[in-house]
């Protein structure tokens, strides 16, 4: 009778360092007992560390199994429960639109091996709190900062793996990356904002923190990026990345610019919120060349991940000082 296995599986990837992490948890349902694997490779990307994490759990199972895989990502679940990569196999590996099937390399290991076991699929919302998958998003995270990760043989069947865009404005790269987020335990509570500057190649040059007893997580995501552009000294060209679609789209949409003109009243006759933070904002907005990026939080970003990891740390630390520039119009 094929053993009832739990097969949870993870995957990050950072576009600066181009490096990607995988992992994947065996729980055997009736003990219990779990198996951890985990690698990474350079050039490559987010897609095809979360097949890596798939072919590899389903390579270790070496008797036959009944497999539920629990992973974040539809596409992988509905290949199995809609019997795509069946059809894929069985139309030559080419889809309905007669392309290609993308990363089909892995696609082609997977099938291979899963001819032993039955697979089924459970799609894991993003927002699910799950102990086993949360383990693999953390390996994973960890392997993007291994500096002696193997070439990925199979990404150059796929194309180039995404970096970060060349600056259209003169230079090749970018002078500096910055990274920020901001967390709030509760909203007002007590928070903490993060920030990673890294020069152009990658490499981090300062991880800053810090936080206050009581504030909002808007000011946190705000003060998040003040910090970190107060970080870089001189005159830079930055690539601002945030999941903080509020911050992003102030900078990127002209918000800002429109707060300012209204003399900092929106719509409706409503004041515009933060204004003590937007207005420490702007010399660094003058000073500095910035281009805003939005990235989903929680989505395996190993930049994104740490930052978050540092604000949290910070939110839940005791004996944090007031936030003094709070209004009550802020809340």
């Amino acid at each position: 009778m094929p053993t009832d296995i739990l097969l949870y599986t993870g995957a990050s990837y950072s576009a600066i360092t181009d490096r990607g992490g995988w992992a994947a948890c065996i729980v055997h349902e009736e003990s219990g007992s779990h198996l951890e694997l985990h690698g990474g490779c350079i050039h490559t990307n987010k897609q095809r560390m979360d097949l890596m994490a798939v072919l590899c759990g389903i390579r270790e199972l070496t008797r036959p199994c009944h497999v539920t895989l629990c992973s974040d990502i539809a596409y992988i679940c509905d290949a199995f429960t809609k019997g795509w990569i069946t059809n894929w196999a069985k139309n030559g590996w080419v889809k309905k639109d007669k392309k290609t099937v993308k990363h089909v390399d892995l696609w082609q290991q997977i099938f291979e091996h899963m001819q032993s076991h039955t697979i089924d699929a459970r799609h894991l919302p993003k927002t699910a709190k799950n102990a086993e998958h949360a383990l693999c998003l953390k390996l994973a995270m960890q392997e993007t900062q291994n500096t002696d990760l193997p070439t990925d043989p199979g990404q150059a069947t796929d194309g180039a793996s995404m970096k970060v865009p060349e600056d259209t404005s003169g230079a090749t790269t970018p002078a500096f990356i910055l990274y920020t987020d901001g967390s709030c335990l509760g909203n007002h509570g007590p928070g903490g904002w993060a920030a990673i500057v890294l020069d152009h190649h990658g490499n981090t040059l300062r991880e800053l923190s810090g936080g206050f007893q009581c504030t909002t997580n808007n000011r946190m995501e705000i003060l998040s990026v003040i910090k970190g552009l107060e970080a870089i000294p001189e005159p830079a060209h930055v690539e601002c990345y945030t999941d903080s679609q509020y911050v992003c789209n102030a900078l990127s949409k002209g918000w800002l610019q429109s707060w300012i003109k209204n003399r900092w009243m929106r719509g409706r006759g409503q004041k515009v919120k933060n204004v003590d933070l937007w207005q420490n904002l702007m010399p660094l907005l003058a000073k500095h060349t910035i281009h805003m990026h939005w990235v989903r939080g929680h989505n395996g970003n190993a930049e994104n991940e740490r930052c978050d990891e540092l604000a949290r740390e910070v939110a839940h630390r005791k004996g944090l000082p007031p936030d003094e520039g709070l209004q009550t119009d802020d809340l």
